[in-house]
C-alpha cells in the first residue's frame, strides 16, 4: 500500500510505502519509482474532475442567478 501526499503551497510530495513504512519515515519521493508517477497522474485526474464540477457547478448557478429577476429599490 503507497501513500501519496501533495503539498500545493510549496510543491512538494512525500511518498510512503505504508507496507514496509507504516510510520512514515521513509520519504521515496523522487527515487525515480514507477509507482509515484502512477500515483501523481490518478491525483491529476482526480484533481482535474473536481476542477470540472466546480466549474459546472457554477456555470449552472451564476446561468440561474442571471435569469433571476431583480428589484433595486432606492431610498
Amino acid at each position: 500500500t503507497w501513500k501519496l501526499i501533495y503539498n500545493s503551497h510549496n510543491e512538494t510530495k512525500e511518498l510512503y510505502n505504508l507496507k514496509e513504512d507504516p510510520e512514515e519515515l521513509r520519504n521515496l519521493s523522487g527515487t525515480c519509482l514507477e509507482i509515484e508517477e502512477e500515483l501523481w497522474k490518478e491525483l491529476i485526474k482526480i484533481k482535474n474532475k473536481i476542477l470540472f464540477s466546480l466549474v459546472h457547478f457554477l456555470r449552472i448557478n451564476i446561468l440561474v442567478f442571471s435569469l433571476l429577476p431583480i428589484n433595486i429599490h432606492l431610498l
